[in-house]
């Protein structure tokens, strides 16, 4: 299965199953609605209040997160990205559904935060690739400076080497430079001799 689909999907479904649990809750007595507040006043409790405005709105939202979500991951929407805004949204809902629902959305909550999961394992995943690059740009860099390292060193020798009038097929044997390289050497000394 696709784990971008499973990602909207799971979303979907546990944003529905929220919806669910809400209304059962508001039947059941947890949450509070205007028509029985009387009924239910020993019950009244800041949780309570809060999830019963919320957390029906949060899960309709949420559904909607997840179908936006699907059609264009990775938009930015006013400079921040859908991902970001969606785990903000999963979280608040998943935190106002338990102070209101409580054990009624645990199961739409787990469908809720299967998302989360996933994203943290893509974030890992995506840590590693760009570690991994770093590691290589250093490691490349590192070998640069070794081989202009060795390349330096090979000219010193060149260069000493033609100031004693060593042959020149002898001097491209040791140090394995090659012919114009070593002509070229050979006018740098001749121009800095004359200055």
């Amino acid at each position: 299965m696709n784990l971008r689909f499973a990602n909207w999907y799971t979303q979907a479904l546990g944003a529905i199953l929220g919806g669910m649990a809400c209304i059962y809750s508001y039947l059941n007595g947890s949450m509070i609605i205007y028509s029985n507040i009387d009924t239910y006043f020993d019950n009244l409790w800041f949780g309570g209040i809060i999830s019963s405005y919320f957390l029906l709105p949060l899960c309709i939202i949420t559904f909607l997160l997840a179908i936006v979500k699907s059609y264009s991951p990775g938009k930015l929407f006013f400079n921040v990205s859908i991902e970001n805004i969606n785990i903000s949204i999963i979280v608040i809902t998943v935190i106002i559904g338990f102070m209101g629902a409580r054990i009624y959305f645990s199961i739409p909550a787990i469908f809720i935060l299967f998302n989360l999961i996933t994203y943290k394992k893509t974030i890992k995943d995506n840590f590693n690739d760009e570690t991994t690059m770093t590691f290589n740009k250093t490691n490349a860099l590192d070998i640069s400076k070794k081989e202009l390292k060795i390349l330096t060193t090979k000219k010193e020798i060149a260069i000493d080497l033609l100031l004693k009038d060593a042959q020149t097929q002898f001097i491209m044997e040791i140090t394995g430079l090659s012919l114009k390289e070593l002509n070229n050497l050979e006018e740098e000394l001749k121009r800095n001799s004359r200055i």
